[in-house]
C-alpha cells in the first residue's frame, strides 16, 4: 500500500513583459524563495472579430428571432410615437390592450405561498 502524498504550492499573480527577442522579464518579489518554478502564462486577446464571425453571430440570431416569432414567443412593437414624450393617455390605452392577469397582490401572496 502507498501512502498518498500532498503537494504543497504557493501560487503568486506576476505581471510581465515579453521583449522583442521573445524574452519574458519577470519581476519576482524578494519574499519567493529561490529555486526552479513552474510559469504559466495568459497573454489577452485584443483583435477584434472578423466579419465572418460576426455575420455567423448575426445570423444566428436572427434564426432564433424567426424561432421565436412562429412559436408567438417574440415580443414585438410597431407603435410609432411622435416627440419624446408619451402621455398618460397613451400609458392607460397601452394598459387596457393587455389580457387580464392576476393582481400585484395576488403574485405576491403566490410568491409567498399565502
Amino acid at each position: 500500500m502507498t501512502t498518498p502524498s500532498v503537494e504543497r504550492v504557493l501560487r503568486i499573480r506576476l505581471t510581465g513583459t515579453i521583449t522583442a527577442d521573445h524574452q519574458l522579464v519577470l519581476d519576482v518579489p524578494p519574499e519567493i524563495p529561490v529555486g526552479t518554478s513552474e510559469v504559466e502564462v495568459m497573454i489577452p486577446l485584443r483583435e477584434a472579430l472578423s466579419s465572418v464571425e460576426v455575420n455567423e453571430k448575426h445570423s444566428a440570431h436572427e434564426i432564433i428571432r424567426s424561432q421565436l416569432r412562429e412559436a408567438g414567443f417574440l415580443a414585438e412593437s410597431d407603435v410609432s410615437i411622435e416627440g419624446d414624450e408619451i402621455s398618460d393617455e397613451m400609458l392607460w390605452e397601452w394598459g387596457d390592450q393587455l389580457p387580464p392577469g392576476p393582481s400585484v397582490q395576488e403574485l405576491i401572496d403566490d410568491n409567498r405561498g399565502d
